[in-house]
């Protein structure tokens, strides 16, 4: 992105696009959306976006953070699906964690 800035992508309307990604039960939908930007003109786009299948349906209003290129503002970036990488990964990290403390533990080791 050329010209990025931090905005919102309000739901319009949306259609499924697929049921399934990698294994995983999301939903990739095919979203209008208008997102707004400092900088940037309310602009109504059309983009792809993942949710979880439990997250259906989705109401007309819904907002997500994104990242929006105000020169193109069809390039844009869901920050909520960052998020939920992060989370996964913290949250992966944290019971990495732990197992190796439970580990150690039986092994006499604690906190090595």
């Amino acid at each position: 992105m050329k010209d990025p800035a931090e905005g919102t992508a309000t739901l319009v309307s949306y259609g499924i696009y697929e049921q399934l990604v990698g294994g995983k039960n999301d939903a990739v939908l095919q979203v209008e959306v208008v997102v707004q930007a400092p900088g940037l003109q309310p602009t109504a786009v059309e983009a792809v976006h993942t949710v979880r299948k439990w997250d259906l349906p989705l109401a007309p209003g819904t907002v997500w953070p994104v990242r929006v290129d105000r020169a193109k503002p069809e390039r844009i970036k869901f920050l909520d699906e960052e998020a939920d990488q992060d989370a996964a990964r913290d949250a992966g990290r944290a019971a990495a964690e732990e197992l190796a403390e439970r580990m150690r533990e039986q092994q006499g080791t604690p906190g090595a």
